[in-house]
C-alpha cells in the first residue's frame, strides 16, 4: 500500500507541475504509472490534471480494463498499455499537449536533437508518429513501436508523449521535449541549426543508450 500511495502522489505532483507549465490545459493529457505486472495507475477521463487527488486515480489491468476507482480510464489508455507491454523497463508514461511541441506537431515538423549535446544525452532522438486518429489501436501500436527507440515522440496533429523509469523521469523528459521544441522553433527562425560532428552525435547517442533504463 505504501508503494501505491507514493506512486499516486507522484502522479498527482506531475500532473500539477505540467498543468502549471501550460502543458495540460483544461482536461487535456493523461499520466500513468506501472504498479506491478498486473496493475497500472492512470488518470481518469475528463479530469483536470492540476486538481487531481491521489484517490482520483484509477487502477486498470494491462489490457486497460478497470480494476478499481470511480470514473472511466483515460481515452488514450490503449496508448499507455501498449507502451508498457512493448517496453518492460518503462515505469511511467506522460501524454501532454505542450504549446511549442504542439505547434511543431501541428506543422508536422520534427525536433532535431543533433545540434545540442545535452539533448542527445537526455533524450537520444525524439520520434515522430504520423497522424492517426486518437484513442485507436493503430495509434497505440504506432506509439509503442516509436518508443522502443526513443524516450519521447511528437504525435503529429495531436501532442507529445514521454516515458521513464519513474514518474519524475517521464515528467522531466516532457519538460525537456518542450524546451527543445522552443529551441527548434527559434533556430528555424534564424535559418536552421548547425549539426554536431557525426562522430560526436554517435558518441552521445551511445551515452543515452547506456543510461536509458537507469532510475532517473
Amino acid at each position: 500500500m505504501a508503494v501505491e500511495l507514493d506512486l499516486r502522489r507522484a502522479l498527482v505532483r506531475a500532473g500539477r507541475d505540467l498543468y502549471r507549465q501550460g502543458m495540460m490545459a483544461g482536461a487535456s493529457g493523461n499520466l500513468s504509472a506501472r504498479l506491478d505486472a498486473e496493475r497500472i495507475l492512470i488518470t481518469p477521463s475528463g479530469s483536470a490534471k492540476g486538481r487531481l487527488r491521489p484517490q482520483d486515480l484509477l487502477v486498470i489491468d494491462p489490457e486497460g480494463r478497470l480494476i478499481a476507482g470511480e470514473g472511466r480510464p483515460s481515452a488514450e489508455t490503449a496508448m499507455h498499455t501498449a507502451t508498457y507491454r512493448a517496453l518492460p523497463g518503462v515505469e511511467a508514461v506522460v501524454h501532454a499537449h505542450p504549446v511549442k511541441a504542439g505547434a511543431l506537431a501541428a506543422a508536422n515538423r520534427p525536433i532535431p536533437t543533433d545540434t545540442l549535446p545535452e539533448a542527445l544525452v537526455a533524450m537520444g532522438d525524439i520520434a515522430c508518429v504520423p497522424f492517426i486518429p486518437s484513442a485507436t489501436t493503430e495509434l497505440a501500436d504506432a506509439v509503442a513501436a516509436a518508443l522502443t527507440w526513443a524516450d519521447g515522440a511528437l504525435l503529429f496533429n495531436h501532442g507529445a508523449i514521454t516515458i521513464g523509469r519513474s514518474v519524475d523521469a517521464a515528467r522531466m523528459k516532457m519538460e525537456i521535449l518542450e524546451a527543445l521544441s522552443d529551441t527548434a522553433i527559434q533556430v528555424q527562425m534564424l535559418g536552421g541549426g548547425v549539426p554536431l560532428p557525426a562522430a560526436e552525435v554517435a558518441r552521445l547517442r551511445g551515452i543515452w543508450r547506456q543510461r536509458r533504463w537507469e532510475q532517473r
